[in-house]
Parts: C-alpha cells; structure tokens; sequence
C-alpha cells in the first residue's frame, strides 16, 4: 500500500460529528492514510474529541498556537520532508469534509508520473454543487482540496513558493466527481 498526508487545518473549534466526518472521510482501502490534526483552535479540545473515536487510519494531533493560524500553510508544509515517501499530500481546511472512501477514486499513482504535479477535484457546498474548471488552472486561484505530488514538493521544498512552480511547472488533473463538501459557518 502506498502512503498518502492528509494535514487538515483545525483553525475553529468544531464539534464531535464534523471531527467524526473528517476522521471517516480519510478512510481508504486503497492506501495508507496518515492524517495530521495541526489545532490552532483557542478551546484545544481536539486531543479529547479525538479519543471518542475508533479509526481505521494514523492519526497524529499537532498543538499549536492560536495566533499561528495566521501561517498554517507554511506550518503544514514544514512537515512535508518526514513525508518524503509518500506519493500525495494535501493540506485542507476544518471547513471541507471528503467524503468516505472518496481518495480511492482520485487515481493517485498519476502523481508518480514524472510530468505530474497535482490532482484537485470538484466539490459541493452545503448542497449546491461546484464544478471546477479542466483545463490548466493558476494554482493561486482558491481550489479547496488539492492532492499534490509529494516527490515534486519535495524537490522544490527550498523554494519559496513550492506550491506556485510544481502548480506552474507540472501537469494537473481535474477529477470531474464531487468528491468533498465545504461546510459555510453560521
């Protein structure tokens, strides 16, 4: 089995059922899914939740700061290299919920491929559905879930903008299926 990173950015504290829907949206009986909890949250309580339920999957909690949320994405990346080995790695927000068993339809061992760079797929939010465009995409543009190929942000891990040249430099894949939802907060 193959390893894929699943970094999800707690940034407010959200209750048991939508923890609960994370944690079984990274199920996969394709690969093995090592899901990284990064809790920026004031309250903290994500340790405790987390203990309420059973998964199937490597979960690791990661505290850190509130006032950090600021930088999350660059926190996130920061742990890419005890990664290396893994073929994907994404890095998603508390708000966005994949659905169960969903990474099994992404086709991740594209991202091997030596022209490959990432894979992003459309998306619901609450109920509506949002189709993202399937040709070449500027990665700037806010895209919620992204698979990127682990060994080309390796490769770039030095650079500034590793995201922006592997987005820039190598092929993408859109994935035509609603494959998450965003969930607005009231």
């Amino acid at each position: 089995m193959q390893n894929i990173v699943i970094n999800y950015k707690i940034l407010n504290d959200i209750d048991d059922n939508l923890l609960l829907s994370i944690v079984n949206g990274c199920n996969s009986k394709k690969y093995k899914v090592f899901l990284n909890l990064y809790d920026f949250s004031l309250s903290k309580r994500i340790e405790s939740q987390l203990s309420q339920i059973k998964s199937l999957i490597e979960i690791e909690i990661l505290t850190r700061d509130y006032e950090e949320r600021e930088n999350a994405d660059n926190i996130v990346l920061q742990n890419l290299i005890q990664h290396g080995d893994s073929i994907a790695f994404a890095s998603i927000s508390d708000n966005v919920v994949l659905n169960p068993y969903s990474i099994d339809e992404l086709g991740l061992e594209w991202l091997k491929e030596e022209s490959s760079g990432f894979i992003y797929t459309d998306y619901n939010i609450n109920d509506i559905k949002c189709f993202m465009r399937s040709r070449a995409m500027n990665v700037s543009l806010n895209i919620p879930v992204v698979f990127w190929s682990t060994s080309k942000l390796v490769k770039h891990f030095t650079d500034q903008d590793k995201l922006q040249i592997v987005g820039n430099n190598y092929a993408s894949i859109h994935i035509p299926k609603s494959l998450c939802t965003i969930y607005q907060y009231e």
